[in-house]
């Protein structure tokens, strides 16, 4: 489970993906256990700050290669 800014959030996506040498990663936000309005606030706050960072970060490093 991860939880955190959306900072905090991306170091850790970005953290997990290079220490297990992943290709894909999938979020799951677990719908009914938080009231609607915080579900759509995560899907926003993940689409609009987390992912790009996290998309950011790969782009540069394929780059590199």
């Amino acid at each position: 489970m991860f939880v955190g800014s959306p900072q905090e959030l991306a170091d850790k996506i970005i953290g997990l993906v290079n220490h297990l040498q992943l290709n894909r990663f999938m979020l799951h936000l677990p719908i009914g256990s938080m009231p609607h309005k915080k579900t759509l606030e995560a899907i926003r706050l993940f689409g609009k700050e987390t992912a790009p960072i996290v998309r950011q970060h790969f782009e540069s490093v394929s780059k590199s290669k």
